[in-house]
C-alpha cells in the first residue's frame, strides 16, 4: 500500500503532463490536423520551466495553451515571452494561467508587439511593485485601451505613458477598471472640438483657455492634458464642475479619476513615473529570488 501511494504521486503528475501536452498540441493544430513544427519547441519550454521553477510542467504546458490561444505567436513565446509570463506569475504570486491571461491583454488591447512582450511582462511586474495587483492591472489597460486612436501612440510605448496614470488612480483607492474607463473618456473628451470650445467661452474673462491638442489637431500628449486640467483647479466649485461636465461628462468614475490627476498634478505623475523606472527589472528580481 505504501508503496503503490508512493507510486501513485509520479504517476498522476505523468498522466497530467499527458493530458495537458494533449492540449497545448490540439492548440497548435490547424488545417487539415497538421500541428505546428514549433509544437515540440514549445512543449520542451515548458517541460524546461517545470523542471526550472516553481510549478509542473502541466501548469506550464497550459500556460503556453492560453498564449498560444490568445493569439501570441509561438516565436514569441518562444523568443521570451513564455518564460517572461512564467516569471510574471511567481513575482506577482498568481496562477500561470491568470499570467498568460493578463500577458494577452497586453498584446490585444495595448497593441504590443511580439518582440516588445518581454517588456511588457516587465511594466507589469513594476505596476505590481508600486501596488497594483495583476487582475487590476489588466482590467484597467484592456479599459483604456480604446484611447489608444488618440494617443497616437501603441505598443509598449502607450504602456509606459498610461502606466503612472493606472498607479495614480489605484493609489487613490480607484478601481481599475474604473479607472481606464475615466481615462478612456476624459481622452476622447479633450480632443472634441465642440465642447471644448464651449468650456472656453464659458471661461472668458477668466485668462484660462484649454487647449488638448497640438497644431494639427492631435491630442497633445498626457502631460499637456493634465496641464490643462490643471488650469481649472483654482475655479469655484460650480464653475469647475461645470467646466468638467462639458467636456468629460457627468460619470461618478470621470470626476474620481480628475480628481486623483488634480491632487497629483504631473510633479505627481513624474514622481510616479520615475518610481516605476525605478523598479528593478523582472529579471533582477528572478535571480535574486
Amino acid at each position: 500500500a505504501a508503496t503503490g501511494a508512493a507510486v501513485a504521486i509520479p504517476v498522476r503528475a505523468f498522466m497530467e503532463a499527458e493530458d495537458t501536452a494533449t492540449q497545448l498540441k490540439v492548440a497548435m493544430m490547424g488545417a487539415g490536423g497538421v500541428v505546428s513544427k514549433q509544437f515540440a519547441d514549445v512543449n520542451a519550454l515548458a517541460e524546461k520551466l517545470g523542471n526550472k521553477l516553481p510549478g509542473t510542467t502541466s501548469d506550464f504546458q497550459d500556460m503556453m495553451r492560453i498564449l498560444i490561444q490568445k493569439g501570441l505567436p509561438a516565436t514569441a513565446v518562444l523568443n521570451g515571452a513564455g518564460e517572461a509570463t512564467a516569471n510574471l506569475a511567481i513575482l506577482a504570486k498568481v496562477s500561470f494561467s491568470e499570467s498568460a491571461d493578463a500577458i494577452s491583454v497586453f498584446q490585444d488591447s495595448m497593441g504590443v508587439a511580439d518582440k516588445d512582450m518581454v517588456a511588457a511582462a516587465d511594466q507589469m511586474q513594476r505596476l505590481y511593485n508600486v501596488g497594483m495587483k495583476i487582475p487590476d492591472i489588466q482590467e484597467g489597460f484592456k479599459a483604456m485601451g480604446p484611447a489608444l486612436s488618440y494617443v497616437k501612440k501603441g505598443g509598449i510605448d502607450a504602456v509606459k505613458a498610461l502606466a503612472p496614470l493606472l498607479a495614480i488612480t489605484d493609489a487613490a483607492g480607484m478601481d481599475a477598471g474604473s479607472a481606464g474607463n475615466a481615462y478612456n473618456k476624459i481622452i476622447r473628451g479633450s480632443v472634441d472640438q465642440k465642447k471644448v470650445a464651449k468650456s472656453n467661452e464659458m471661461l472668458k474673462g477668466s485668462g484660462i483657455k484649454l487647449d488638448f491638442v497640438d497644431a494639427k489637431g492631435n491630442f497633445a500628449g498626457v502631460d499637456n492634458m493634465v496641464n490643462q486640467i490643471m488650469k481649472i483647479q483654482g475655479l469655484s466649485d460650480q464653475k469647475r464642475k461645470t467646466i468638467v461636465e462639458t467636456i468629460f461628462g457627468s460619470d461618478k468614475e470621470v470626476a474620481e479619476a480628475l480628481n486623483a490627476l488634480g491632487k497629483a498634478g504631473n510633479p505627481g505623475i513624474e514622481a510616479m513615473r520615475k518610481k516605476l523606472a525605478d523598479q528593478a527589472s523582472m529579471q533582477e528580481r528572478i535571480n535574486a529570488q
